[in-house]
Parts: structure tokens; C-alpha cells; sequence
């Protein structure tokens, strides 16, 4: 899920509240559906495919707290309360992942989070306002290789909730 420029700058300002760190760049804030690692050109075609076919329509986002998986020194926002919408998307496109013969790591807990910087952990907290996101777009991205705030990723297809897939 990609937000648009006014949620991205709002968790940019919280990104300048943290203690140091690497920061994830600003251009490629986003909250993952899906970490499928190295991706062959066959299932990247069932990778466009599924972003076009599974339902998706746009939901309310709030992402109020701030915290940090510990073991891994990464810290993140995101929100209390999964979404049913977002909850339902995920399950939906999990399930089509499995039809489609796509491996992923079934171990994972889903936990819905923005990543705004490595080797830095911070308490849990909550954000006051909260950051409230208009989900209403869902890329396909490839991470580029790392940058200065950890790795870059390139869209490879956009999916609007009020339109289709459209190339990049």
C-alpha cells in the first residue's frame, strides 16, 4: 500500500522526531501487503495479474501508535486496530499467492506497519493526531539495492481502488 505525498510527509515529521537512525527515504514510505524476496519473471507476471484481479476497494487507515520489532532494531507506525478491509485485502491476496503457486513465508504474523527507520528502537507510543491514511492504492515494488536510509524500490504497476492496474 502506497500513501499519497500528505500522508507521506506527515510520517516523515514523525520520522524527524526519532532518535538516530537510518531512515527509510521518504519516497518509498509504505506499508507492506506481502515480502516475496527474490521473485522469478514467471510469478512477477502472476504478481501483475493478481494486483488487477483481487477485489480491492479503498478504506480508512489510521495509523496511531509507534513502535519497534526489538530483535531486528526496526521502527515503525502503524495502526491498533487492523482494518477489516485491510485484514480482508491481506487474506484475499495471501490466498490467491497459494493459488498461484507463489511461495511465502506462512510463519509471519501479519502486523501492518509503515517501517521509518532501522538500528533504532523506540518505546511504544501513540501518536497524537494520528496519521489518518485513505488507502486507496496498491503497488507492485521492487526493491533497487540499498540507499543511504536503507533500500530504494521502484513501482512496477499501480492499482487505484476506483480504476486498474496501470504500468509504470
Amino acid at each position: 500500500m502506497w500513501p499519497n505525498p500528505v500522508v507521506a510527509r506527515q510520517l516523515q515529521q514523525i520520522q524527524a522526531r526519532l532518535p538516530a537512525g537510518r531512515l527509510t527515504h521518504g519516497a518509498d514510505l509504505h506499508l507492506t501487503l506481502a515480502f516475496l524476496g527474490e521473485v522469478s519473471e514467471a510469478d512477477e507476471v502472476k504478481l501483475h495479474h493478481l494486483l488487477q484481479a483481487i477485489p480491492f476497494t479503498a478504506f480508512e487507515l489510521v495509523l496511531d501508535q509507534v513502535d519497534a520489532f526489538r530483535r531486528i532494531g526496526l521502527s515503525w507506525a502503524g495502526p491498533s486496530q487492523i482494518p477489516l478491509a485491510l485484514q480482508t485485502l491481506y487474506d484475499i491476496f495471501w490466498a490467491a499467492l497459494d493459488d498461484q503457486g507463489i511461495w511465502w513465508d506462512k510463519r509471519l504474523v501479519f502486523r501492518p506497519h509503515v517501517t521509518l527507520a532501522r538500528k533504532v528502537v523506540v518505546p511504544q507510543q501513540r501518536l497524537a493526531p494520528p496519521v489518518v491514511w485513505w488507502a486507496d492504492q496498491m503497488v507492485l515494488a521492487r526493491s533497487g539495492g540499498a540507499g543511504p536510509g536503507g533500500p530504494r524500490y521502484t513501482i512496477l504497476a499501480q492499482r487505484y481502488a476506483n480504476g486498474g492496474v496501470r504500468p509504470v
